[in-house]
């Protein structure tokens, strides 16, 4: 009997021991399931470190601004001739830019969207001495959507969003990028819009579900070094607009919607002091790559875009004193991905490297500057230089004289007429 019990002992020993060894060999398999699951959702980083879920927004008081804060135009009174002046080789491919004016006068130009780094850079130009210098530190992150806003202090706050994000500070002076904690839950968003609060925070369209599963943007607090979540929004946008009205909320309008899986017509307000939203009247049609400029009258005037048919030659007025849509004034052609500038005349500037249309933001007379068509008649030559392209960006130099930068695919109305990536700069006269 005892040589029996004790044999049994061995044998249950032996099973607990070897479903213990199983349940552990199981585990690890989880634990790798688990890890792969969670890194392609954002919720853990390649180490299998937990990427912290952000806190709900804390509304601020913010500071008290003149109107002329949130224009977009900087410079001296000039007014636009309307023909194309100094080429700059930019010596680097910039499909997709941003671009920001630094304090000593030269422009920071990142990227976009290309498929390697050899497509997509990031350099730091002289408009002047028409020199640039690569900066080799930002160029393995800029192939893909990006972000870049210039903070009071002088540093640009960088996003790039392709692949896994990559967020973090540029100090110009030292030419140098610190890493900052990435937005929640870590996944690449196609074109999510951000901007810069009055209160120094920034805003990300970057969705991110809440306790109750809604999506809401995320605001980056600099001091406390971590993202928080605003209150839900009415629909979820990317490739919209951002446009600080005069007292200070921001406007998004357009753009396509994820969720819903079309191009949006909705428009909406977000008032930084609460946290929240407010829907308004809806455009009177739907757009998605379109511009969205505030005018001196403290209109907004949203000019072409997508549809999700066509490109559009209609615009659309928004009214902040009854968060309504007006009928905007025609333009002569259609227009997308295209750039769009306030001088500091007043003057508002529409191109997309063929075409230059000037309104009057009082009148709302839409002029043309420069016909697309001379570029084909006339000026084959813009085709290789490629002056002629969508996603170009404006940037004014410190004389108030706008450049278009950058840029990809030529296009002229619902013509597809194929080009190179741009890596050339062009002012504008």
């Amino acid at each position: 009997m005892c040589r029996f019990r004790k044999a049994l002992s061995h044998t249950l020993f032996a099973l607990v021991s070897l479903c213990i060894l199983s349940c552990e060999r199981e585990s690890d398999a989880d634990r790798i399931s688990h890890h792969e699951r969670d890194h392609e959702a954002g919720l853990v980083n390649e180490q299998g470190e937990p990427i912290a879920k952000p806190a709900a927004f804390a509304p601020r008081k913010q500071p008290i601004m003149a109107p002329e804060r949130f224009l977009e135009r900087s410079g001296p009174s000039i007014s636009m001739a309307g023909f194309w002046g100094q080429k700059m080789d930019l010596g680097s491919a910039f499909p997709f830019p941003q671009t920001i004016l630094l304090d000593d006068g030269n422009l920071l130009v990142t990227g976009g969207r290309g498929t390697s780094s050899t497509k997509s850079s990031a350099a730091i130009i002289n408009p002047y001495s028409q020199t640039s210098t690569l900066l080799p530190d930002l160029i393995g992150h800029c192939a893909g959507p990006h972000i870049a806003l210039k903070r009071p202090d002088g540093s640009v706050f960088l996003a790039f969003m392709g692949g896994t994000p990559v967020v973090g500070l540029f100090s110009p002076s030292e030419q140098r990028f610190t890493p900052l904690p990435a937005p929640w839950p870590g996944r690449s968003i196609d074109e999510c819009g951000a901007t810069l609060i009055p209160d120094g925070r920034v805003l990300l369209l970057s969705p991110a579900r809440n306790a109750s599963g809604k999506w809401c943007p995320q605001v980056f607090d600099f001091k406390e070094r971590r993202w928080t979540l605003t209150n839900p929004p009415p629909y979820c946008p990317t490739r919209c607009t951002l446009t600080w009205l005069g007292h200070g909320q921001l406007l998004i309008c357009g753009g396509w919607d994820p969720e819903a899986a079309g191009n949006q017509a909705q428009a909406m307000v977000f008032d930084p002091s609460t946290g929240r939203y407010r829907k308004t009247s809806r455009m009177l049609g739907p757009r998605r790559n379109h511009s969205a400029t505030l005018l001196p009258t403290g209109m907004v005037l949203v000019a072409g875009g997508y549809d999700g048919d066509r490109e559009q030659d209609t615009t659309d007025l928004f009214d902040p004193r009854n968060n309504t849509f007006l009928p905007g004034p025609r333009l002569p052609y259609p227009m997308a991905r295209h750039a769009s500038h306030l001088l500091g005349s007043g003057q508002l500037i529409l191109t997309n490297g063929g075409g230059i249309l000037s309104i009057d933001p009082w009148t709302l007379g839409v002029k043309v500057l420069y016909d697309p068509g001379k570029i084909l008649d006339d000026h084959p030559e813009w085709f290789t230089q490629p002056a002629y392209r969508s996603n170009a960006v404006i940037s004014l130099d410190d004389f108030g004289i706008p450049w278009l930068i950058g840029g990809s695919q030529a296009e002229i109305g619902q013509k597809g007429i194929d080009g190179d990536v741009a890596n050339l700069a062009v002012s504008i006269r």
